[in-house]
């Protein structure tokens, strides 16, 4: 199974998908279904910081050459290699293992677990926005104690 994960960081707002096969279709998809949603709530910029996968990289420019012209302005930043803690992502996928899987039994099939996922995370906000504003503090953080050792 292969996920779309993103979050509207000032809402805390989740977009999620899942895809047995996750391809470029797919994937531009979901890029195009968060950026109309944006853009239909008044945003006219959309950044997605993604990690620094080499199939982001290479594929990132085709999935945005599938899109259809939207009245929003969408940028790509990569993360640093080897930085999860930068990415906010993370940390909703570490709440995800602990609230929805960690004690779910082995045997359960696929669909259920989709299911369970897309119930936690399209029927709430998992990140109220004062954990938001915390994680991006501690990513600021991160950053600043990062530049002053290089």
């Amino acid at each position: 199974m292969n996920a779309f994960l993103s979050i509207e960081i000032q809402s805390g707002e989740v977009f999620f998908d899942t895809q047995d096969r996750m391809k470029a279709d797919n994937v531009a998809w979901c890029v195009h279904h968060t950026a109309s949603a944006l853009a239909q709530r008044g945003y006219n910029k959309m950044i997605m910081y993604i990690d620094n996968n080499p199939a982001h990289k290479t594929l990132m420019r085709f999935f945005l050459a599938l899109l259809p012209r939207l009245p929003i302005d969408i940028q790509i930043k990569h993360l640093p290699p080897y930085s999860p803690k930068l990415n906010i992502v993370e940390y909703l996928i570490h709440l995800i293992r602990q609230k929805n899987l960690h004690h779910a039994p082995h045997s359960q099939d696929i669909g259920t677990v989709k299911q369970r996922l897309s119930n936690y995370l399209c029927y709430k906000k998992p990140f109220e926005q004062e954990m938001i504003y915390n994680i991006l503090d501690h990513i600021d953080v991160s950053v600043r104690l990062h530049n002053l050792t290089t």
